[in-house]
């Protein structure tokens, strides 16, 4: 089975020297992607979905020690091991969006009949091409050769840093109270666009997830309890947002499979006479069940915005106030001036739903 390496969480003390700090918390965790990497790879051609998920999240794990401490790294070495964290990532990700689909379709095919049936087998099907295409990509970057070359540029990444002591900022506590502000304050930042809009509410996701592993960087700068409350809070945002992600990839894939159909000249009917219930045909059923998908993410996307702008806002900078306010220097000022958050139009909601169905049956 797969393990997380024990290394992932160092202890960062908050009188760590910042250079002390950097090697520990940005060379641990690149010690970790390298190290799950070589655990995948041992996977062979056909790792498990657990072994996918850690390497992806390593990777932003790794990105996120490093921004933390980017003023003391050089500009070059950090966009070149950026590109390479992100190239993992985006192979990683690629057979994780294809086993959580396929898991989510396999669910949900219980119980449907006729060209729904068909519809949920037939984008199954295509997801299983897929993943063979993603499983060479995630392969390929995690082969040996490429996993001694990230080791390589990790360690001219931290050859002679901190090239900068980062302006007045010396210690490891100074360096978590200038992040964890501000990654929340690009939270709230991105909170306050129209989330009625997919691309903001994924991009409120990412921030989510960077303010996340910042906490988990520096944990140990901080009350306990007050980082547990914090990284809690966070944990049950990223779930709710999980659920509107998948119910996002569901819709997009179904259409893109509804496409696909087209283009095949699939034969129509292609339902025997004896089945009963569900669309008449394939092409019928791919679009109802993305116009089913697309319904169940726009009200759980209705839902999150009213719960994160009346409860989970409110109780998340409370959380990080105190977190501050606890923390080596006692500092809860967090950046005020945010907009209030923009609710979805339901008219306007209604409109691009009713306009989806129409495109899909055009």
């Amino acid at each position: 089975m797969s393990q997380q390496p024990k290394k992932d969480n160092p202890s960062i003390e908050p009188v760590m020297s910042i250079g002390d700090a950097l090697h520990e918390a940005v060379g641990s965790r690149l010690d970790s992607l390298v190290e799950l990497m070589e655990q995948l790879d041992r996977a062979g051609d056909n790792p498990s979905d657990r072994d996918v998920h850690h390497v992806r999240v390593a990777t932003r794990r790794a990105g996120t020690a490093i921004a933390a401490f980017a003023g003391c790294l050089r500009r070059g070495r950090v966009k070149k091991m950026n590109r390479r964290l992100r190239r993992i990532r985006r192979a990683a990700g690629n057979v994780r969006r294809c086993d959580v689909l396929m898991d989510l379709y396999k669910e949900r095919r219980g119980g449907l009949a006729g060209g729904d049936a068909a519809a949920l087998d037939y984008a199954v099907e295509g997801l299983e091409r897929e993943r063979e295409t993603a499983l060479e990509g995630i392969a390929k970057a995690c082969r040996g050769k490429a996993r001694k070359k990230l080791a390589r540029v990790g360690k001219r990444l931290l050859r002679n840093a901190p090239v900068d002591e980062a302006g007045d900022i010396t210690t490891a506590g100074e360096v978590a109270e200038r992040e964890i502000p501000r990654l929340f304050n690009a939270m709230r930042a991105t909170s306050a666009t129209d989330l009625g809009v997919y691309d903001n509410l994924h991009e409120l996701r990412i921030e989510g997830k960077r303010l996340r592993y910042a906490i988990e960087i520096f944990r140990d700068c901080f009350d306990e309890a007050d980082v547990e409350r914090a990284h809690g809070l966070i944990v049950g945002i990223q779930d709710r947002l999980g659920v509107i992600n998948d119910m996002h990839d569901a819709m997009d894939w179904l259409e893109q499979s509804w496409r696909r159909a087209a283009s095949e000249s699939l034969p129509t009917p292609i339902v025997s006479s004896g089945e009963t219930g569900g669309a008449a045909t394939l092409h019928d059923g791919l679009a109802s069940l993305a116009v089913r998908f697309r319904s169940e993410r726009d009200a759980a996307r209705t839902s999150f915005i009213r719960w994160w702008g009346t409860i989970a806002e409110p109780e998340l900078s409370t959380a990080v106030s105190k977190l501050l306010g606890d923390g080596p220097n006692g500092r809860g000022d967090i950046a005020g001036g945010i907009e209030p958050v923009v609710v979805v139009d339901g008219a306007a909601a209604s409109h691009e739903y009713h306009g989806a169905v129409q495109g899909l049956r055009a």
